[in-house]
């Protein structure tokens, strides 16, 4: 009840704070806002990490997503969702003949659409087809804004890849924010087998595309943000405190605030003294943790949101690009609160 009380506080000054964190945070410099989405993507490699494919080391695998504003007002190369699903199947080995990515891809809608539909009755008119063949709010290869703008780094959940979150990552986009991110992966796989190698190989992947954007893009900045969800949120903490340039951190239902504390916290890079910058916190209905972290961060600026919809899978963006992706269909509770998701993290940011 302590727990509950305290967090119910914390709601209640959310408001009130959030304008403060704003001015502390990454606020685009530039006024104008509603920009055209562009995506790139590059495949690239570590070659300073092994990895394990298919029974063969490699050098580790970097499949770099880009979301960025653009000045280009024409829909030229305006992609459709089945572009996006594809880097999912890509991700490990961009050899992959067509045939087997478009399999992939299928497969891979029919699972989640059908876990939509049969678990909260989301896109119950939509056909996997259709969901594959929907436009998304992005643009292929199309030209970069000109001007700094505030960087974001969006750390994906447990081996999973940055599509899970494509929405938010588009709209901060159109608000003038450039968002890179990696699929999340263990030491020397996809597979992470050990809690605390394996954030720490998240938190050297988020450090290798970063100077990826800076060196061989060529990318100015002006400030720097991380947004997480579920166990990506461990390594945005870890990073975060190496790196005193981050200026704000953004969790959506982080593990960090579970049992996957007692991992984070014996980590060498640990230190809760370099957490004096603003963090704002989204939890699911459920949680009854005494969130640990969040209790532990030195900054004034800290925030805290329970969404009362949505349970932990809720927070990524498949379920309300399905519901989307016919006009005639009723937007569902977790649609709804997945919508105030990116309303506050683009705010806060």
């Amino acid at each position: 009840m302590k727990n509950k009380t305290k967090l119910g506080k914390l709601k209640l000054t959310f408001y009130l704070l959030l304008f403060v964190v704003i001015h502390w945070s990454c606020t685009p410099i530039n006024e104008k806002i509603d920009y055209p989405v562009g995506f790139k993507y590059y495949q690239v490699q570590d070659s300073s990490q092994r990895y394990i494919y298919n029974q063969d080391t490699i050098p580790r695998p970097m499949l770099i997503h880009f979301w960025y504003p653009s000045d280009d007002l024409t829909d030229l190369n305006k992609m459709i969702f089945k572009q996006y699903v594809d880097l999912i199947s890509i991700r490990e080995d961009c050899s992959k003949p067509k045939e087997v990515i478009d399999n992939e891809s299928t497969n891979f809608i029919n699972a989640y659409a059908g876990y939509a539909k049969s678990n909260f009755g989301i896109g119950l008119n939509s056909s996997t087809q259709e969901i594959l063949n929907s436009p998304v709010n992005a643009s292929l290869d199309i030209s970069i804004a000109s001007g700094e703008f505030p960087m974001i780094i969006y750390a994906p959940s447990n081996s999973k890849t940055p599509i899970q979150n494509h929405l938010i990552c588009e709209q901060l986009a159109s608000q003038g924010f450039f968002v890179i991110s990696v699929g999340s992966a263990g030491e020397n796989s996809i597979q992470r087998k050990e809690p605390g190698k394996s954030i720490e190989a998240q938190v050297k992947d988020m450090e290798f595309i970063l100077e990826y954007i800076e060196k061989n893009i060529m990318l100015k900045y002006s400030t720097l943000g991380l947004l997480s969800f579920s166990t990506g949120g461990l390594a945005s903490a870890i990073f975060q405190m190496k790196h005193p340039n981050v200026k704000a951190v953004c969790s959506l239902d982080g593990s960090q605030e579970h049992s996957f504390y007692i991992y984070l916290s014996k980590l060498k890079d640990f230190n809760i003294n370099n957490t004096e910058v603003p963090y704002f916190l989204m939890v699911n209905k459920t949680i009854s943790s005494i969130y640990p972290f969040f209790n532990s961060v030195k900054s004034r600026n800290k925030i805290a949101s329970r969404m009362p919809y949505l349970d932990h899978f809720g927070f990524v963006s498949y379920w309300t690009y399905f519901d989307q992706c016919k006009p005639d269909t009723l937007q569902h509770n977790y649609s709804i609160s997945y919508q105030k998701i990116c309303e506050n993290t683009s705010s806060f940011f």
